[in-house]
């Protein structure tokens, strides 16, 4: 049973991995009109734009946290 319930974690681990890495590409694709399969939305990427803009603009400024 052991073998069982460890595949079936590492299956919906993976899963669950993948699905956040898709969505995550997503997010970070400048793409306004996307599909996927028979779903169909378009996106307002103009404030993306201006974020990424000042993000060049200052880069010493973008990611600070602290690492513990």
């Amino acid at each position: 049973m052991a073998m069982s319930e460890l595949f079936w974690t590492t299956l919906y681990t993976g899963a669950f991995a993948f699905i956040l890495t898709l969505a995550h590409f997503c997010y970070k694709s400048k793409c306004t009109k996307v599909t996927i399969c028979c779903i169909t939305f378009e996106r307002n990427i103009e404030a993306e734009e201006e974020l990424d803009m000042e993000a060049q603009k200052h880069p010493n400024t973008e990611n600070k946290t602290s690492s513990v």
